[in-house]
């Protein structure tokens, strides 16, 4: 597999670098790749990330759809009678 090395990156870069792959449990190299995917993937078909999100936001709305809350005037009555 290539290596790619990079000289002179800015230290706010390699910074903010360093903190997203802390955050994501990611070695630095890790984080790189996953990012240079994302930035290559944005480039391939313009609006497919806005689909892909879509998407997601959807079926997060047919989970929450599914779930069904109680009737708050249900709720207020019950306590009233404790």
């Amino acid at each position: 597999m290539p290596s790619l090395q990079v000289r002179d990156l800015p230290d706010h870069l390699y910074q903010k670098l360093k903190d997203m792959a802390a955050a994501e449990h990611r070695s630095i190299s890790q984080q790189a790749i996953v990012m240079l995917e994302k930035g290559f993937a944005a480039d391939d078909e313009p609006g497919q990330r806005r689909r892909e999100i879509l998407a997601q936001f959807r079926r997060q709305a047919d989970r929450i759809s599914s779930y069904q809350l109680p009737d708050p005037v249900d709720i207020i009555a019950a306590d009233r009678q404790r």
